[in-house]
């Protein structure tokens, strides 16, 4: 099976759902209601759209194609944004959703953001998915001696 064609197949109708549903959210006409049920129709969407281009990108990791764009960033600052998307699930699910930093605040290191990025979406998803109401995540950064940097996410 050709996954790369699938994927694509599967791309050009979910981008042709998201864009008519960021102009409807756009409109104030509407009720909380149905602004919500858009909201939420979003959301799923561009879940959606995320488990195709995984897929995309699990092709290309088999295929040997995949190739790691390595960048100097600020690890502090990456954590933080991810905390910052994340914080409104939290609230919304009553969860309490804690950050702990232990490096400097201009700590860079090398790495592929996007797919970082990918992990930590990944990780704390299924945190917040397997997390009871009222339950606790913490997410910690922290560098270990004479070991690799360590980003922990932990749920209880």
């Amino acid at each position: 099976m050709n996954f790369d064609l699938v994927s694509h197949e599967l791309r050009t109708p979910l981008t042709l759902i998201i864009n008519p549903l960021e102009d409807l959210l756009n409109h104030s006409a509407f009720s909380t209601e149905v602004k919500n049920t858009l909201q939420l129709m979003r959301k799923n969407t561009q879940r959606l759209l995320l488990l195709v281009n995984n897929l995309m990108d699990v092709q290309k990791y088999d295929a040997h194609k995949m190739v790691l764009q390595k960048e100097k960033f600020n690890l502090t600052e990456f954590v933080k944004e991810i905390y910052n998307s994340f914080i409104s699930v939290a609230n919304h699910r009553h969860i309490i959703f804690t950050q702990k930093n232990n490096i400097p605040d201009c700590f860079c290191v090398y790495y592929d953001r996007q797919e970082i990025e990918k992990v930590m979406f990944n990780l704390l998803s299924n945190a917040f998915k397997f997390t009871p109401e009222k339950g606790t995540i913490e997410m910690k950064l922290s560098v270990l001696p004479n070991e690799c940097d360590l980003v922990r996410v932990r749920s209880w």
